[in-house]
């Protein structure tokens, strides 16, 4: 197929794509997944996502106590440290999507902050401006 030219040699796939594409791209990704946790979670103003935030924060605090009560046990072969180390895995699991929450409420918030700074500063810099005509 190649030889008869009806599929070229050097496909799309391989020719090089810019770094600054690529950086835009994990950058919607990310906006993305925050939008889709936020709308997943029925978070619609800031108030409810710090509310979020502060009970993912106690989920995570109750959960890393539980995590040091298992770590502070002996290790031995029984039968009842499988299911303390089936526990342990689902502890650390859950901790894991915590965290990985938390994250991304962080960033909504740090992301709502700019925002807001973003929206109140073209009104700052129009009033400028007209102060500055009218001299």
């Amino acid at each position: 197929m190649f030889m008869m030219g009806i599929i070229p040699q050097h496909s799309s796939r391989n020719k090089h794509v810019p770094f600054s594409l690529k950086q835009d791209l994990r950058y919607l990704d990310k906006i993305t997944e925050e939008v889709t946790y936020l709308f997943k979670h029925d978070i619609t103003n800031a108030e409810e996502l710090a509310e979020h935030i502060n009970l993912l924060q106690q989920n995570k605090a109750d959960l890393e106590m539980q995590y040091k009560k298992f770590s502070g046990q002996t290790n031995s072969h029984d039968t009842a440290d499988v299911n303390e180390a089936a526990n342990k895995e689902a502890l650390l699991k859950s901790l894991k999507v915590i965290r990985k929450e938390l994250r991304l409420c962080n960033n909504i918030s740090k992301r709502v902050i700019e925002m807001q700074e973003n929206m109140n500063s073209p009104e700052k810099q129009e009033q400028k401006n007209k102060l500055l005509l009218f001299r």
